[in-house]
């Protein structure tokens, strides 16, 4: 193992975990000051290519009988993650996962979700769990490492167990199972947690002892606050998030703002005023927009390659990956289903998935959700994913000179989701 950890293989500069990475010593000296007496017997860098966001390191530990730490097993080996979040993001992205975890930890722990252990936007301290009680407390630190990347969040959690469903090849009855199974955990976060009164990611803090934000939370001694910030969607505002009506305009803003910052996107700069147009007169005037919603508990990224299951493929043993998620109106986490994430599921699964959730008593896109507001749901999504396409921003040097026929197919779906949407679904 080198002194950095880094893949053989080069990531292109326009990768957001280029230049990101941890040195050995760096991660040995987080690990011992966390977990004292600890044997730390592999630390193994996720291979180029498995984790776009994010630098990924796999650790396994053993725990001295003897130590009694929250989160971890004592006299045993212990599986561990240690996420860096990719140069584009910052510990706004780490907070957010750190809060919903836990979250979930506290109001659902039956969940098979990772726990939070410890997080930190830098080398010098940290804020961990790893106490007897699993109250979080702060921690200084002295790493002076100097062959470290780039440092933007970082974030230290258990590792589940399992297999990713993406990687599986089930029939129908068995993918139907499994259905059922992920429509009970999503059932179960839905109800366990609180609703809240506006949307957007998560912040997180230690309680401080004077006024607190009468928008948040304490669990288990972390003080949990709404953030209108979505590093998912390029969202940075100040003020909350509080109709749908306003959640709607500012991810339709962002991207807008995207297509007139850019010079990707010149070639579509024609499209500035109709969207400004749409966004002025017709998005206020949908189903959709208008009424006051709780915004709930949402994944916003149930993929299959974010469910873990069981060596003999019977059983989720995990759900992954909740940097992205949060708060948001109840039809969010079906329109991802249905326009980012488009094709991920079979239909065997998706169908004995949206009907379990219905038996459950939630609504869906089948049962219980009004025809017209979905419709505006997946043509607003769609029409936000094209106003300034997210996987052009950090095209390489090479890639620039191709993006015309993704910006023409881009142009014609913003035209088309006007045309719609203005027209009535």
């Amino acid at each position: 193992m080198d002194s950095t950890l880094r893949s053989r293989e080069t990531t292109p500069e326009t990768h957001p975990t280029h230049g990101v990475y941890f040195s050995r010593e760096t991660i040995v000296s987080i690990i011992k000051s966390l977990v004292p007496g600890c044997n730390i017997l592999t630390i193994d860098p996720l291979e180029h290519g498995k984790s776009f966001n994010n630098r990924i390191y796999f650790l396994k530990i053993y725990v001295p009988e003897e130590l009694r730490l929250h989160g971890l097993n004592s006299g045993a080996v212990n599986d561990m993650v240690l996420k860096l979040n990719g140069k584009f993001s910052d510990q706004t992205k780490s907070e957010n996962e750190v809060s919903c975890l836990s979250l979930l930890e506290y109001f659902v722990p039956e969940i098979p979700a990772p726990r939070a252990l410890a997080w930190s936007d830098s080398k010098n301290s940290l804020v961990h769990k790893l106490t007897v009680a699993g109250t979080p407390v702060k921690k200084e630190l002295e790493i002076h490492s100097d062959t470290d990347g780039q440092l933007q969040g970082w974030i230290l959690m258990t590792r589940l167990p399992g297999i990713p469903l993406s990687t599986l090849h089930l029939d129908t009855d068995k993918l139907k199972v499994v259905g059922e199974q992920l429509a009970d955990i999503v059932y179960r976060w839905r109800e366990s947690t609180p609703t809240w009164a506006s949307a957007g990611n998560l912040a997180c803090g230690l309680p401080h002892g004077k006024d607190q934000d009468p928008n948040s939370v304490e669990v288990a001694g972390l003080r949990i606050a709404s953030s209108s910030n979505m590093p998912g969607f390029g969202v940075k505002v100040v003020e909350p998030i509080i109709s749908q009506l306003q959640y709607y305009r500012v991810r339709l803003e962002t991207r807008l703002q995207k297509l007139q910052a850019l010079d990707i996107f010149a070639g579509n700069r024609h499209l500035i005023a109709p969207i400004r147009d749409f966004i002025a007169v017709r998005l206020p005037q949908l189903g959709i927009s208008n009424g006051q919603y709780p915004f709930l508990f949402t994944h916003y990224d149930l993929s299959p390659r974010n469910v873990l299951m069981s060596v003999d493929h019977t059983r989720i043993t995990g759900i992954i990956d909740f940097e992205f998620s949060g708060f948001f109106p109840e039809l969010d986490e079906f329109v991802n289903d249905s326009v980012a994430n488009e094709g991920d599921w079979p239909n065997a699964f998706y169908e004995a998935y949206l009907n379990r959730l219905e038996v459950c008593g939630m609504k869906t896109p089948m049962n219980g959700i009004k025809e017209e507001h979905w419709k505006e749901a997946t043509w607003l999504s769609r029409l936000e994913d094209n106003i300034a396409p997210w996987w052009l921003e950090n095209l390489t040097p090479e890639d620039r000179r191709k993006p015309s026929e993704d910006l023409r197919k881009s142009e014609t779906v913003v035209l088309e989701a006007i045309r719609v949407l203005g027209t009535g679904v």
